[in-house]
């Protein structure tokens, strides 16, 4: 009864200390995101390659908010919450079918993890036969005991600072209405590649 109890406790509430770590995160990420390769996203793919699983590694959120940058709480809550989903569906599109297709065919070495506080950099090596040999450095956060992904690095280059670059700079020369706009022609651009 006492296993069980702990057990339950433990798979309900990770935060209180059975998570798992920021290696084993990422560790997770990569291996759904390799299992599904080119089919992900389509009707024969396995079923741990859909969005949601992919997902559930994964900090928008906390993304959404650093991308925005002091703009975010000028924006209200229902514009907040249109970005995150936004911003979901960009990933969706783009984002993870070019990642399982790159991450199908790699090796992987497993590098060190780095903790300070709430923040973890776990180092990987991926050898690809196209690529060549990238270090990859995923970024992570730890909010309520959960570590989730918010960034990766691609041989030293931030993916997210790069997006953030961008949306700063629609946000300051012209405004929210355009970097949606802009957005969602990405998505209508992914949607229309994808069908040819």
């Amino acid at each position: 009864m006492g296993r069980t109890l702990l057990l339950m406790i433990g798979l309900l509430f990770p935060q209180l200390g059975w998570a798992d770590s920021p290696a084993e995160v990422t560790k997770r990420l990569i291996s759904t995101m390799q299992s599904c390769g080119q089919e992900f996203g389509s009707p024969s793919a396995p079923p741990q390659c859909t969005s949601e699983e992919i997902e559930k590694n994964l900090a928008i959120v906390q993304l959404s908010r650093w991308l925005m940058g002091p703009h975010w709480d000028t924006l209200g809550q229902e514009k907040q919450a249109d970005f995150i989903s936004l911003l979901t569906r960009l990933l969706r599109e783009l984002a993870y079918p070019r990642a399982s297709e790159f991450l199908a065919d790699t090796q992987f070495e497993y590098g060190d993890t780095h903790l300070q506080g709430n923040e973890a950099l776990t180092e990987v090596s991926v050898v690809n036969p196209d690529e060549g040999r990238v270090a990859i450095g995923f970024r992570l956060n730890q909010s309520e005991g959960v570590w989730k992904i918010w960034d990766v690095r691609l041989d030293g280059v931030s993916m997210a600072s790069n997006l953030r670059k961008q949306v700063q700079s629609l946000m300051s020369k012209q405004s929210y209405e355009e970097l949606v706009k802009r957005m969602q022609q990405k998505i209508t651009n992914a949607d229309t590649d994808g069908a040819g």
